[in-house]
């Protein structure tokens, strides 16, 4: 009788143990579904694959001599979640450009059809996304046309006048 109920806890703990194994490798096996990202390094065409299916990965790449970094987040309904920051300007870069974009992101949320194709090449990109590096984006846009206008508003006035 003493043997029997030594057996049936030893038996008992044994299943206790192993239901804890399966649930530790299933909670693991889920963790990694949930928060796994594939690094690609520096590799586009890796980032690139991934971005088709809009599977978790992120890359570092140069774009126009500038470091960006790209992370996929995954799916937002019809969508593909993505977070593109600056992580260093090109050389020679002014301190006054670098504090207006460096270490800036925006966060994008892009259509499925426009996913077969490189990131940095996907058209109006800026249209999909929010964030402070797109409002420094725009920011400077508008400044540069501001000082194109005001560079140019002199010969406007002077063909004005010879119209006249």
């Amino acid at each position: 009788m003493i043997e029997k109920k030594w057996k049936n806890k030893y038996l008992n703990k044994k299943i206790i143990i192993f239901s804890l194994i399966i649930l530790l490798i299933i909670s693991g096996l889920f963790y990694l579904s949930l928060f796994y990202k594939k690094n690609c390094r520096s590799d586009l065409k890796c980032f690139s694959q991934a971005l088709q299916n809009c599977n978790k990965a992120k890359v570092t790449a140069i774009s126009n001599n500038n470091l960006y970094q790209y992370q996929i987040l995954g799916d937002k309904g019809e969508t593909c979640k993505i977070n593109i920051k600056v992580l260093k300007l090109a050389p020679g870069s002014s301190i006054i450009t670098q504090k207006k974009f460096e270490d800036k992101a925006m966060t994008c949320l892009i259509p499925r059809d426009q996913l077969n194709q490189p990131i940095d090449e996907i058209k109006e990109l800026i249209n999909y996304c929010t964030g402070p590096l797109k409002e420094a984006l725009l920011q400077d846009i508008l400044e540069n046309i501001y000082t194109n206008i005001v560079k140019n508003l002199g010969n406007i006035s002077q063909e004005l006048k010879s119209d006249i």
